[in-house]
């Protein structure tokens, strides 16, 4: 995690330009996540980044769009103060249980609030198997390795990934 942040920080003084302008005009907004989400709200007149927890994940929304998504060169203090704080606030947890479709309809409900469009970018370890929608078992069977059922381990688990595939597949995401 703490290189993840490093290399955020870094990453942000490279992000794409408008026809030579001096400072992008591309917003960030940064979600942390286990068995809740965390929004950080990192609007250029705080001192520090605020941490919104939403624990409903079954029925997710995004707790704040001002503050949310921001400016990088507007925001840069406060966002480079939250990538030094995330590794040293969840370096103790034991927290084994992790979401990740709740990420994702965060993300694009924070997109259509926003009216625009963009990118999500998700770094993630383990499989999803904290009780919510997206929620996954694990099924990896040697046994079915090089034979005809191989190909059901490459199918969606469930009828909701199922559903993200269709829409991530189709032109205009519709």
């Amino acid at each position: 995690v703490r290189l993840l942040c490093e290399e955020l920080k870094s990453l942000l003084d490279y992000l794409p330009r408008e026809g030579g302008a001096e400072e992008s005009a591309i917003r960030v907004g940064f979600v942390t996540y286990n068995k809740v989400l965390h929004f950080y709200n990192v609007k250029s007149s705080l001192a520090q980044p605020q941490m919104m927890v939403v624990s409903d994940v079954a029925d997710m929304f995004v707790p704040l769009l001002d503050g949310f998504l921001v400016n990088v060169s507007e925001s840069r203090a406060v966002i480079t103060s939250l990538l030094d704080q995330i590794p040293e606030m969840f370096a103790d947890t034991r927290e084994t249980e992790t979401v990740f479709a709740p990420v994702i309809q965060a993300g694009m409900e924070a997109l259509k609030a926003a009216e625009c469009a963009g990118k999500l970018f998700l770094f993630h370890t383990s499989l999803p198997i904290a009780e919510a929608p997206g929620k996954l078992k694990n099924r990896d069977d040697r046994k079915l390795i090089n034979t005809d059922k191989e190909k059901t381990l490459f199918q969606p688990q469930t009828a909701h990934w199922r559903l993200c595939l269709q829409i991530c597949l189709l032109p205009g995401g519709k």
